[in-house]
């Protein structure tokens, strides 16, 4: 199931990561949107998060979220269902392997420090293929984001509801995009999540690891606006 095409649309980043990482992906968007691009917030509790963004937002909007931020979208939709018209869900998933990866990030985060945690994010995109000079971008972002507000999103995330039910109970256009070569959250994740969901649209990006955003802004750009356009 498609959907149409939005005048307002929400747009949360992934943990370590500001709004502006939207930029790129805005700019190969149809016109006549008016985005919204929210920072993250140095909560621990996505409930928290979420009632803290919601008195900002239109009284409409749709959602796409990028890996972390997508549990926020989630916590927005469960805030203020009524309020919420489409979702697009990049790169992330839900389940007991995600436990294990957030304890133990907590873990290495309070044993090694947080600039630790983002110089190992370095070696694992370099690993990964990653242009150096786009690795060295992403990586300066982290070191600005910042322990507090990242460690709190680790919590939040690590203490996320379970959302089997309001998937299962979405009546509004779904989408979810994994990226190929994501070992972050690979692709079988990011499907078992869009099966939740009565009606979603599952789409699979090529040659791209967990950074969508980033990496594929203009090819997430058009899956979205295709999606939106199935419908038009």
């Amino acid at each position: 199931m498609a959907g149409p095409r939005p005048d307002h649309l929400v747009l949360i980043p992934g943990a370590g990561s500001f709004a502006s990482i939207w930029d790129p992906v805005v700019a190969g968007l149809p016109s006549g949107i008016t985005v919204h691009p929210v920072d993250h917030l140095a909560l621990d509790d996505l409930g928290a998060i979420a009632r803290a963004l919601v008195g900002d937002l239109p009284d409409r909007f749709a959602l796409m979220g990028h890996s972390f931020g997508n549990h926020v979208a989630l916590a927005v939709l469960a805030a203020a269902p009524e309020r919420v018209e489409s979702l697009v869900v990049v790169a992330t998933s839900t389940g007991p392997e995600i436990d294990v990866r957030m304890d133990a990030m907590l873990a290495r985060l309070a044993d090694e420090g947080y600039d630790a945690v983002v110089e190992g994010y370095r070696t694992a995109y370099l690993d990964a293929g990653q242009d150096p000079a786009l690795v060295d971008e992403m990586v300066g972002t982290m070191h600005a984001y910042g322990a507090e507000r990242f460690t709190a999103n680790i919590r939040a995330l690590r203490n996320r509801p379970d959302w089997a039910d309001p998937l299962g109970a979405l009546t509004v256009p779904s989408l979810f995009v994994a990226a190929a070569d994501d070992t972050t959250t690979p692709p079988a994740g990011v499907r078992a999540l869009a099966d939740l969901a009565p009606g979603s649209t599952y789409v699979e990006i090529p040659d791209c690891t967990h950074a969508v955003p980033t990496e594929k802004p203009s090819e997430l750009a058009a899956i979205v606006t295709d999606w939106w356009a199935a419908t038009s």
